[in-house]
């Protein structure tokens, strides 16, 4: 039998909000795209996805704040990936 670990209350909590933030068809194509590439730049979301800029941009900030999606810049161009490979493992889950 495996060993039981037990979880808080606020760990429960914190990974319904983090799967809650990705519950969006929206966010779910984001989160698609970022787990095939290694960064994609709000352009290339509103390319693939067709979608416009403040669309795209809200649903990433959304993304952003629980940590699920990280921001790099380059200049004035900003680079979005996933925040690791636990969340592209969960993605990839997603989408079999």
């Amino acid at each position: 039998m495996a060993k039981r670990v037990k979880i808080t209350k606020r760990e429960l909590m914190v990974k319904a909000e983090m799967l809650k933030a990705m519950a969006s068809p929206v966010r779910l194509g984001i989160l698609k795209e970022l787990s095939e590439n290694d960064y994609c730049t709000v352009t290339y979301f509103t390319e693939v996805m067709d979608e416009s800029q403040s669309t795209i941009s809200q649903h990433l900030a959304k993304l952003r704040s629980r940590q699920i999606v990280s921001v790099e810049y380059e200049g004035t161009r900003a680079k979005y990936s996933l925040e690791n490979d636990k969340i592209r493992s969960l993605v990839k889950i997603v989408f079999e």
